[in-house]
Parts: structure tokens; sequence; C-alpha cells
């Protein structure tokens, strides 16, 4: 089986506002437009990603329900507000690939409605605020030149739009 990345440009601060703030309509159209990767998440967990959503919607979490599948839900929640990056050299790869690159941080979300995966995804961030000091570390990095080229322009993406580069490993 092969493991990679996946990013997106997403302002985390909206996004976690997304908690306990989400109107049924907003729902209504999560559920339409991701109801195949909600199927996938029901089938993969075997516990219900609607009801996830809702959860998260509502700002009521259930301990029966698996964090892991909460963050899904969150990459579901980033997708559709923020956008995800085209990806040539990130998948597959390693799950170190990003480490030691200034800026990213692992599991974004200091908030405590979410508690951290029990397995995958494994989730970081580059926030705007430090996205120079990304590009700056990215040069000067381990990584393959195509993997270079890739990250920095993800970190540019996200720099243009004033958001931040959230990042999904699974």
């Amino acid at each position: 089986m092969s493991y990679g990345w996946t990013a997106y440009c997403v302002d985390e601060k909206s996004l976690c506002a997304l908690f306990g703030h989400m109107t049924e309509a907003q729902c209504q159209q999560l559920r339409q437009h991701y109801h195949a990767p909600l199927q996938q998440l029901t089938t993969s967990f075997a516990e219900p990603a609607e009801a996830a959503l809702q959860h998260i919607a509502d700002g009521q979490l259930d301990d029966d329900i698996s964090a892991s599948l909460y963050w899904y839900v969150l990459e579901l929640l980033a997708d559709w507000h923020g956008e995800r990056l085209a990806n040539s050299e990130f998948y597959p790869a390693e799950l170190m690939a990003l480490a030691g690159i200034d800026g990213v941080s692992a599991y974004f979300i200091n908030h405590p409605w979410l508690d951290l995966p029990d397995d995958f995804p494994s989730v970081s961030i580059c926030r705007h605020a430090r996205l120079e000091d990304a590009q700056r570390s990215v040069l000067a990095g381990e990584l393959t030149p195509p993997q270079q080229q890739q990250l920095l322009s993800w970190l540019t993406q996200a720099q243009h739009r004033q958001q931040d580069l959230l990042l999904f490993y699974y």
C-alpha cells in the first residue's frame, strides 16, 4: 500500500470556526457534494461519516466515533473551504518527507474538541506567517528537485491566497 501527502490552501481559523457554527443548509450542501467520499469513509470505518459531519456542525462530538474519522471529515471541510492542490511528487512519499521544513508543524488544530487521530491521517500545517521560512528551508533540505519545486509551488500558492498550507498524510 502506498502513502502520501495531500495539500490544501485553506484558512485554518475559518476551518476551526466551523465547529458548532454550520447551518443545516451548509451540512446538506456538504452531504450532497461529498456523498461518495462520505460513503467511502462510512464503509472504511464502519462508522457513519455523515453523523461525524453533523457532530462537527453541531459542536458536539461523540466519543464513540473514531477521532481519525473526524480528521478525514475535516479534510473534506478543508477541500470545501479551500483548494486541493495538484500533487505529482508527494504520492507516494514517506511520512518524514516534510520533516525538518521550518514552519511546518504536526497536528495543527490546538482545539479542545478534536482529539488526535488514533491512526491516519497525519496532519501538518504551515501557517501563513511561516510560509517564507518554509520556502527558505525547502531549498536547504533533502528533498529531490521535483519535490522541492512541488512544495515551493504549494507554499507560493498559499502565500498568494493569504491562506495556510494544510497537509494530510495517509
